[in-house]
């Protein structure tokens, strides 16, 4: 029962002094993009790290889905990548009707790369801007998120389960052992 209370005690304690230290800080403005980027949260080190190696090898947008940040650059990378692809079948197929074409009537294939081309370089374009984003874009907002906390006064959210040893009330040689729960 003791230790009950004790645990009880260290709790409440601990809770208001925790939330004590989070409203007594001065708030300044933030703006509604900074909220929504504080609502979003950072992006954690598993996220990063599978997003990154997904957009790197995968592409499509693929990569910026898995790290939160789809909308807007994501689907640019879907429907671009999707879009320079697309080109590239388009000018390959008509290179190769005109191949054939040109074997059936003995004349000289007359085959335009304009569109394999574009489609090719739209999508080596945005495979290395994919690339450089999935990899470069979290540590960036995980950094604007911090600065929007230290100057807002805002601590991040945490939670914490701290031991503590209590010298005036105890059964082995006078400590006793408890744990303060601190959100």
């Amino acid at each position: 029962m003791k230790l009950f209370l004790i645990v009880l005690f260290t709790f409440s304690f601990s809770a208001h002094t925790c939330f004590a230290q989070v409203t007594s800080a001065p708030r300044t403005q933030i703006t509604q993009e900074e909220q929504e980027l504080l609502d979003q949260g950072e992006i954690g080190t598993g996220q990063y790290i599978a997003g990154g190696i997904v957009g790197t090898f995968l592409g499509l947008g693929i990569g910026n889905a898995i790290e939160g940040t789809y909308m807007p650059k994501g689907l640019i990378f879907t429907l671009g990548e999707l879009g320079g692809a697309t080109m590239m079948v388009t000018g390959a197929v008509d290179c190769a009707v005109d191949a054939i074409g040109a074997s059936i009537t003995n004349s000289s294939v007359t085959c335009h790369t304009t569109a394999y081309t574009i489609g090719a370089v739209v999508l080596v374009g945005l495979r290395i801007w994919e690339i450089i984003d999935v990899w470069a874009t979290p540590p960036s907002i995980n950094h604007r998120i911090e600065s929007i906390r230290a100057r807002t006064g805002m601590s991040a959210p945490r939670a914490a389960i701290i031991p503590l040893m209590d010298p005036t009330h105890g059964s082995v040689n006078g400590a006793q052992l408890a744990l303060s729960f601190q959100f």
